[in-house]
Formats: structure tokens, sequence, C-alpha cells
């Protein structure tokens, strides 16, 4: 039972968390009430091939929430078979992410509070596409974008030393992706992308912190016999700055190498695999508010992996 006999005073207030563990189940204390949502939407879409050569996609869905109300996000796709061998594709789209409960309903939390009146975060996407098949074993991809975000939530530091949800920050970014994609024969497949973003602050023009400003990936896969596949990839994670007004030193870049061998069907139906996760054994670290000094990642590590199918 919870009472100040449980929980005990300080200054004659009662029910005062005294540092024991104490179960405040069913009570006003709680850090979150219970809560549901109830969710509808509907959507629409449609297809017109206006020329030999030219479609567009034109869609839009509704959804209604319970706890926040309803929003609205249409989306289009223009598609031009340019050549052959070459299609481009123009599109835009609006999408949204509903406010988590956590957000909403949060309290008696020491460090963050939940709110209300919150609205859900909203973003507004355009993509000039280029895809390339010059062969049927070779694709090139460019894609250039755009986006704007709204209302993003953050918890905001209150004068009582919580933090309170709210919506509070825009974002907006623009870069470009692109991709080969080869597979010169049944045995050989190798895939490789870059990216670049160039991502700020909506109100201060600031660069959005910890952010890989651009980013390598590439996997080669070789069949060694009919059922035994080596691979190995390689990811590169460069320019990540840190926030304005942050003393630390920027993040240095780095870059890991995973190799690895995957044999199917050893007995019928059981496959097995062994995986050295960053063979080079670099010292990596993510981004951290601060409170703790970044993130140390794993250094070179063993995976092995076996998976039966019946």
């Amino acid at each position: 039972m919870l009472d100040e006999n449980t929980i005990g005073t300080i200054n004659e207030l009662p029910y005062i968390v005294n540092g024991s563990l104490t179960d405040v189940t069913n009570t006003p204390f709680v850090y979150s009430d219970n809560a549901e949502r109830d969710i509808s939407y509907v959507s629409i879409q449609d297809v017109w091939d206006f020329h030999n050569d030219w479609s567009l996609t034109a869609g839009v869905r509704y959804d209604d929430y319970s706890d926040f109300g309803s929003t609205t996000n249409p989306r289009l796709a223009l598609v031009w078979s340019t050549s052959h061998n070459l299609t481009t594709k123009l599109l835009y789209g609006e999408a949204f992410r509903a406010p988590s409960f956590s957000e909403l309903y949060s309290k008696n939390n020491p460090v963050i509070i939940g709110n209300l009146e919150l609205e859900p975060e909203e973003i507004k996407t355009s993509e000039l596409v280029f895809d390339y098949r010059p062969t049927e074993h070779l694709s090139l991809n460019l894609t250039f974008f755009h986006y704007q975000a709204d209302q993003l939530i953050e918890f905001v530091p209150q004068p009582d030393g919580t933090s309170k949800a709210q919506n509070v920050r825009g974002q907006d970014g623009q870069g470009f992706e692109t991709e080969i994609d080869w597979q010169p024969n049944d045995k050989v497949h190798l895939i490789t992308n870059f990216a670049f973003q160039d991502t700020e602050d909506a109100k201060t023009g600031d660069r959005i912190a910890d952010a890989p400003r651009k980013q390598l990936y590439s996997r080669f896969d070789l069949d060694l016999r009919e059922n035994l596949t080596y691979f190995s990839q390689l990811n590169w994670v460069i320019d990540r700055e840190r926030a304005k007004g942050d003393p630390r030193d920027d993040l240095e870049n780095y870059a890991t190498l995973d190799v690895g061998l995957r044999a199917q069907r050893v007995f019928d139906n059981m496959n097995i695999g062994l995986t050295v996760r960053n063979l080079t054994d670099e010292d990596i670290v993510e981004p951290s508010s601060g409170t703790i000094d970044d993130y140390p990642m794993e250094g070179r590590h063993f995976v092995g992996e076996v998976s039966f199918k019946f």
C-alpha cells in the first residue's frame, strides 16, 4: 500500500520518495497513466498513363488519431521512360510521425514530462531520380533530394529542472545519393553507394550536429561453391560536426570492414555463417549528448550464425 509510511514525508509534505524501491502502480504517482489510441485512415491512389513514355501516380491518405487529431498527406510520382535503358522520376511526398505515448503522457518523472498539446511531426520531400541500366548486369542510380521537416519534437528544459516535450524545431536538408549495382555473372555481385547531405536547423541555419555529411557503403559477394558464399562490406562515415557550443573536438571519420562466409543447406535444412566485424579493429565512437563522452563501439569481434528451415 502506498502512503506516507511507505514513501515518507519532507517538511510535513506527504508522499516524497525516500530512495527505496516503491511500487506506485494504480496510484497518482505513476510515470504514465494507462492510455489507448484509436486510429482510422482512408487512402486512394490512381495511375494515369497519359503518354506512351509518361505516367503519373497520384495518391492521398487521411489519418485520424483519437488523441491528437487528423492529418492529410499527398504523394505524387511522375515517371518518364526517357530511353530504353534510362528512366527519370520526379517524386513528391508528405508524411508525419505521431507523438509517442511517452511524449504525450509522461508525468511525475524527474527528467522528462509529456505534453498533451503536441502536434505530429511533419515532413515534405521531393526527389529527382535517374535510373540507368546500360546492360542487364549493370544498373546505375542517381538521386537528388530535398526535404523540409517541421514541428519536430524535443524535450525543452523547464525552470523546475525537468524537460517538457514541445514542437520547437524545423530542419531542412538536401543532397544526393548514387549507387552502382553490378552482377557480371551468377557468382559475383557488387553494390556500392555514396550519399551526401547538407542539413541545417530551419531557424538558426546551423548545421545539424552529429549527422555524417558523407557516407560510403560497398558490399562484395562471391559464390565460392554452390552453397558457400564469401562476402565483405565496407562502411565509411565521414564529416560529423558537434553541436554549436559543444567544446569537444569534432567526431573522427571511421571506416569498418566486415568479412564472412555463409554456407547453405549444410545438413538439409541447416545454414551456418561466420562473420568478422570491424576486421581492422578500428577505434570507433558514436556521439553522445555530453553527459557521457561519446559511446565506444565494439572492436574486432566474431559473430556465428546457425539457422534451420522447416
